[in-house]
């Protein structure tokens, strides 16, 4: 009798960890190590993806003031297209598109921008609008 409770005092005295409960832990760890890695994969892709948007509305409206520019004062045209790339302002993978028209109901230039630029194989865009008005005398009875 004596012995059969010595060997339930050196069980109830044994201090440490079962290799059982180690491997638990261990697996949970991993489980949530992997979670937090792709959580943080995931805002870096985010990042990435609103870096370029911010970028992208940047040089659009860039384009859009050059067209403004360009178009402003200028008698109505038909239709007409632009097209270029953003190489030389450093954004080798982004390009734009520009369609002008006239909007006869607003008595103005309709310009349409779009930049367009690749990331991880799919293809993005922004694009914006503006309106320029034509001008409201006959270039003939100024000169």
């Amino acid at each position: 009798m004596n012995t059969k409770l010595h060997g339930q005092d050196r069980c109830s005295d044994r201090t440490g960890f079962v290799l059982l409960e180690v491997l638990v832990s261990m697996t949970i760890l991993a489980v949530a190590g992997t979670a937090l890695i792709q959580c943080f994969q995931a805002c870096i892709d985010a990042q990435k993806r609103i870096k370029q948007r911010s970028q992208a509305i940047y040089l659009t409206q860039s384009r859009i003031l050059d067209m403004e520019f360009l178009y402003y004062g200028m008698e109505s045209v038909r239709r007409a297209q632009h097209h270029g790339d953003y190489r030389d302002l450093g954004f080798p993978n982004m390009w734009w598109e520009a369609s002008v028209k006239v909007d006869r109901k607003r008595y103005a230039h309709e310009i349409t921008v779009t930049t367009s630029w690749e990331q991880a194989n799919k293809t993005y865009s922004y694009s914006m609008t503006t309106l320029v008005p034509l001008p409201r005398y006959d270039d003939r009875l100024v000169r």
